[in-house]
């Protein structure tokens, strides 16, 4: 579960168990008392910090309502349910300072009422999200960067805004290895059918990603599709296999680009032929997935044979 589903998850009986288990704040979760009307400047501060902090880290949840302090071991944990009064205009009030908490502005930031017995009283989460154009300065408390650290944030040093200000000119890709049935031929009497997976690059970032290379390694045994990604030895990268005949290289000139938001196909790799899906085999794929500018991704993939089976029945049905 993501982030954001773990916002939209949050109830009621969420808000209670967390003061009855004692949950700890952590490196994306933050309680707050809400000090509105009378100390509305305290919830100014509060609110500035956290969108500055969780912006420039991970993300994170605020869950206002609840009381945190220390517990025996000196951690901050939920201790107490301190419903908040007016909730919807104390909601409108949170809404109208994310144009002016922090800078520059950040969107995605969402609210989530959580009203007790359909009063205007109850309490309220806000997701914020990891920012793609960090830093972002908290512009009511000292006009400070902050940073998420464990379950407290800190004021940022000069070389955390300069990694920051690094960060933003990085694209952000991930590989998606997507499943494909085809129907395959008929040789001695016997429907043969053929599984491949389809690798997909996605800029998911806010830069456009220049010069994209990417190295796979397939198990033994374990062909790539010589007809390419059109059915005429087409990829979307130039190809060049490794010395080991396992790794295959994927790679980008000058006017191979992947701008944000949008997918480049690259290859259909590790086809397997079979005449029922019992017949698969699981595999691991290992890959190396990286731009100009954006630090090398190490990673692997595996494809359980159950997972497969599953894949291949609700075809062949």
């Amino acid at each position: 579960m993501n982030l954001f589903e773990v916002f939209e998850s949050i109830d009621l009986v969420s808000i209670a168990s967390y003061v009855e288990n004692e949950i700890e704040e952590d490196l994306l979760l933050e309680f707050k008392t809400a000090n509105f009307p009378e100390q509305r400047e305290f919830d100014q501060k509060n609110f500035s910090k956290c969108l500055s902090g969780f912006a420039n880290s991970n993300g994170g949840l605020i869950v206002w309502g609840i009381k945190a302090s220390p517990n025996r071991k000196k951690q901050d944990v939920a201790k107490e349910l301190k419903p908040i009064e007016r909730l919807t205009e104390f909601s409108n009030f949170l809404k109208r300072m994310e144009g002016t908490a922090i800078s520059p502005v950040l969107s995605g930031i969402h609210h989530k009422k959580i009203p007790i017995n359909k009063e205007d009283r109850g309490y309220i989460v806000t997701y914020v999200p990891a920012s793609e154009v960090a830093p972002h300065m908290a512009n009511y408390d000292g006009k400070h960067y902050f940073k998420r650290s464990g379950d407290s944030f800190y004021a940022c040093e000069h070389y955390d805004i300069v990694d920051m200000f690094s960060r933003r000119k990085a694209p952000k890709l991930r590989l998606i290895a997507r499943r494909k049935f085809s129907p395959g031929s008929v040789r001695a009497g016997i429907r043969y059918f053929d599984l491949f997976i389809v690798l997909t690059i996605e800029n998911i970032g806010g830069v456009t990603a220049k010069h994209p290379f990417l190295k796979v390694d397939l198990p033994y045994g374990f062909l790539k599709y010589q007809h390419g990604i059109d059915g005429n030895g087409k990829t979307g990268l130039q190809h060049r296999r490794a010395i080991d005949p396992i790794t295959h290289i994927y790679f980008g000139g000058a006017d191979s680009v992947i701008h944000p938001g949008t997918v480049l196909e690259v290859d259909i790799v590790a086809q397997q032929n079979f005449s029922k899906p019992s017949e698969v085999n699981e595999f691991l794929m290992k890959y190396q997935l990286t731009s100009e500018g954006m630090d090398p991704l190490e990673d692997e993939i595996l494809f359980e044979k159950t997972s497969l089976e599953q894949f291949l029945s609700q075809h062949l049905q």
